[in-house]
């Protein structure tokens, strides 16, 4: 452990001496204030750092792998891997002292970011939730971990930091695309697979302030997960073996760790607590909306269906989410969806869901046609009665003779009861 912590602190040192770490600080400062003044700092709306955090989380894409890419490449191009590996330290202890050097510069570049909150509580009233901003910052450091330990495991694969910073980048970009864009377009089984590893949705929540122990899960078993990899390509360095046997080697503790992991998230997913970390419990259902819930004994679907472009507010559509996520997470039995009819799948899915509904309730709507139309046909049965009826009464209003003003009245009725 002391020869972690020793390569550890080498690490975090060695950061500080290079042109290339204060570039990151000060480019993740500049990035970061002005989402911040963007985001954030609006005239009229309620003091949040919702917004801010949400795209911080999407900084992290490019600012991880530039602090990560030079953690094993470097020790390749310069030749010092050989001193490392014949030191009394093992490949873990190498890559756990660097991986927990890089999170130390992680957390250092997050440190300036404490004076956003402070602006905000000078300049805002009422002053923002203290809940929604730690859950924030516990995302940006969760996320950037996770982006380190990604770009570990690119780095110990590459003498290049070029090919580590680029193979991170890009990893995390396919990950976003297989979890948002691809998971739309496939079945409901592997739909439900890849959101489950989605990150964007975990940022989201947690920006909001919702403190999912699955979440912090996710971003712990998966920072492992790569830290394990990354020790074995060193293991795998090391031993020099024929391509074959390394091929064989790696597939194999891929897969053994990967079920492992895999297993891991399962549990973690199944046995799981929520909390709302806002002052006032935004994110969760009123006891009247829990009652209902609670009385629920088939599955129910939500369904909001509008129009983006007529909405001049776009705080107000993620209220709406919000509310439609916390009856999603409050029973298996409610299952919620968003149809954005502006969009040309939106429409599609407007016209699938009224055909859906229109043949689920088919025989109700063919019984209520059914009885409107014997109902129409006992008018037109009944409509020769009525007429005569109708005759009837006005021959009545015309043997009342129009001298009084109690026979003008009696008049007046007959001859509405007859058009009637």
């Amino acid at each position: 452990m002391r020869r972690t912590v020793t390569i550890a602190q080498r690490e975090l040192s060695s950061m500080f001496r290079v042109p290339a770490g204060w570039i990151v600080i000060a480019l993740f400062a500049f990035l970061s204030s002005v989402l911040f003044v963007n985001q954030t700092l609006i005239p009229g709306q309620p003091g949040s750092l919702r917004y801010f955090f949400m795209y911080a989380g999407w900084l992290m894409i490019p600012i991880a792998p530039a602090i990560s890419m030079r953690l094993m490449s470097e020790e390749y191009r310069s030749g010092s891997i050989e001193a490392l590996r014949t030191a009394p330290a093992g490949d873990w202890s190498v890559t756990l002292g660097k991986y927990l050097g890089s999170g130390g510069f992680l957390l250092l570049m997050l440190i300036p970011t404490l004076v956003y909150p402070l602006v905000l509580f000078l300049v805002s009233d009422p002053a923002p939730d203290l809940g929604p901003i730690g859950a924030g910052y516990l995302m940006l450091v969760l996320v950037g971990m996770l982006y380190l330990a990604i770009g570990m495991l690119a780095s110990s694969l590459t003498s290049s930091q070029t090919l580590a910073f680029l193979g991170t980048v890009m990893s995390l970009i396919l990950l976003m695309v297989l979890t948002s864009v691809i998971a739309e377009q496939t079945s409901v089984f592997w739909a439900g697979l890849l959101r489950s590893l989605s990150i964007t949705n975990r940022v989201s929540e947690l920006a909001k302030g919702v403190i999912d122990t699955s979440t912090v899960a996710f971003f712990l078993i998966g920072s492992v997960w790569m830290l394990v990899l990354g020790a074995g390509s060193l293991e795998i360095r090391r031993l020099g073996r024929s391509r074959a046997y390394t091929i064989l080697t790696t597939l194999i503790f891929v897969l053994v760790t990967g079920a492992a992991v895999g297993f891991a998230g399962v549990i973690t997913h199944t046995m799981h607590a929520r909390f709302d970390v806002t002052s006032t419990g935004a994110h969760k259902l009123s006891d009247r909306a829990n009652r209902i819930v609670d009385r629920l004994t088939d599955p129910t679907r939500i369904v909001l269906a509008f129009s983006p472009s007529n909405i001049n507010d776009p705080l107000a559509i993620d209220l709406v989410n919000d509310v439609l996520e916390a009856y999603d997470q409050s029973s298996v039995l409610i299952e919620t969806r968003i149809i954005d009819l502006d969009s040309p799948e939106g429409a599609r899915d407007s016209k699938d869901l009224l055909a859906e509904l229109s043949e689920r309730d088919r025989a109700l709507i063919d019984a209520n046609l059914g009885a409107i139309d014997e109902a129409a046909q006992l008018m037109r049965d009944a409509a020769p009665q009525l007429q005569s009826l109708s005759e009837s009464l006005v021959d009545v209003r015309d043997a009342i003779p129009a001298t009084t003003q109690t026979n003008l009245t009696n008049r007046a009725v007959f001859e509405q009861r007859g058009a009637i």
